[in-house]
C-alpha cells in the first residue's frame, strides 16, 4: 500500500500520506505564511495565497514529499501563485510611497511604528521586488538562489533588491546600512 497505507486513527482512518502533509503543513506553514505576508501585506490575502497553494500541492504531495527539498518547491509554488495574482491584478494605477507617515504617538513602541513603516512601505514596490526581500530576508536565500527559484538571472536580483532597498531608505533615513550586497 506504500505511503497511502491507512490505519486506525482516534477519529477514523487516515493515511501515513495525510499525516506526512499535515506534519509538513504544522512544521513549515508558519514560514510559508510568513513569506506570503512580506510579499503581499495582507494576512487574509496571504492566508489565501498559501491556502491555495496547499490546494494545488496535497494531491502531488506524495511525490512532492519525496523530492530532497519538498519545503524548495512548495515555498516556490507560493511566490509563484502570489506573482501570478498580481499579474491578474495589474492595474495602471501608479501608487506611490507614503509621504504622509504618521510619527509614533505612542512613545513607547518606535521600534513597531518603524517596523510597521517599513511593511507599509514594501508594499508599494513592484510583486518582484516584494518576492525577491521576502526571500532574501525572511528565508535566508541567497541572491543565486532567489535567481532559480525565480529563473531570472542573479544579477537581476541583485539589481532589482538594490533598487527597492535603495527606495525604502530613501524613504525611511533609519533605513540607510540596510544595503547589503550579496
Amino acid at each position: 500500500m506504500g505511503a497511502r497505507a491507512a490505519f486506525e486513527g482516534g477519529e477514523g482512518v487516515r493515511s501515513v500520506f495525510d499525516e506526512s502533509f499535515e506534519d509538513f503543513i504544522a512544521v513549515r506553514g508558519p514560514e510559508l505564511f510568513r513569506v506570503a505576508l512580506a510579499m503581499c501585506g495582507d494576512p487574509g490575502r496571504a492566508e489565501d495565497i498559501v491556502q491555495d497553494v496547499y490546494a494545488v500541492v496535497y494531491p502531488r504531495w506524495e511525490r512532492i514529499a519525496a523530492l530532497e527539498q519538498p519545503y524548495a518547491y512548495v515555498r516556490r509554488s507560493v511566490v509563484n501563485r502570489f506573482l501570478a495574482l498580481n499579474r491578474r491584478r495589474a492595474s495602471t494605477e501608479v501608487v506611490g510611497l507614503h509621504e504622509d507617515r504618521a510619527e509614533s504617538t505612542d512613545g513607547g513602541l518606535p521600534q513597531v511604528d518603524a517596523a510597521l513603516s517599513v511593511l507599509d512601505l514594501i508594499q508599494h514596490l513592484p510583486p518582484r521586488a516584494r518576492a525577491i526581500l521576502a526571500l532574501r530576508y525572511l528565508d535566508d536565500m541567497t541572491d543565486a538562489a532567489i535567481a532559480e527559484l525565480l529563473e531570472i538571472k542573479r544579477a537581476t536580483v541583485a539589481a532589482t533588491a538594490s533598487r527597492a532597498l535603495r527606495r525604502l531608505a530613501q524613504e525611511m533615513p533609519e533605513l540607510k546600512g540596510a544595503h547589503d550586497d550579496r
